[in-house]
């Protein structure tokens, strides 16, 4: 019987699965194939497989179409399921008032439009943002130091020790 069952899940079994526009490896646990979801932390994942009643550990390739088609709605619309609201990543939408959860690119969409309109205000935000700094208030000497040339350079050191005995 237990031999049975072992064929079954094998014959199931899928390598890859597509879940919400991504491919997921089949091998990989349930919990970390929906954290791949942009949009979707470690605690939305936890709380959709909580009210879906499934277990988190087994493998993303033994799900069925109709598991998969479940979960994906749970993503999108938690509301529907009674996830709590403190797990949407968009409280209080600007444009709605509303408490939504954006997934995918929707999220990056709604983003982007909020940078542009913060930086159109001129806000401080907007323009730190406009400047490519950090914007929540950390420290920038010795952070966010990318695109320059940073440190002594040796050879010019020595040059110039050179060209001074001269």
């Amino acid at each position: 019987m237990a031999e049975q069952k072992q064929e079954q899940q094998k014959e199931d079994f899928e390598e890859i699965i597509r879940f919400m526009g991504r491919d997921i490896n089949g091998n990989k646990s349930i919990i970390e194939g929906i954290k791949r979801v942009k949009g979707v932390s470690h605690s939305m994942a936890n709380a959709i497989l909580y009210k879906s009643k499934f277990d988190p550990n087994t493998k993303a390739g033994l799900l069925k179409e109709k598991d998969i088609e479940e979960l994906e709605n749970m993503i999108k619309n938690p509301q529907k399921y009674g996830l709590p609201e403190w797990l949407y990543n968009r409280r209080k939408d600007r444009d709605s008032g509303e408490n939504i959860h954006l997934v995918e690119a929707d999220r990056e969409f709604a983003q982007k439009f909020d940078i542009r309109w913060m930086r159109k205000l001129r806000s401080y935000k907007g323009i730190r943002h406009g400047f490519g700094l950090p914007v929540r208030g950390q420290k920038t000497k010795t952070s966010f130091r990318t695109g320059s040339k940073i440190g002594v350079s040796r050879k010019k050191v020595a040059q110039k020790k050179k060209g001074g005995e001269k």
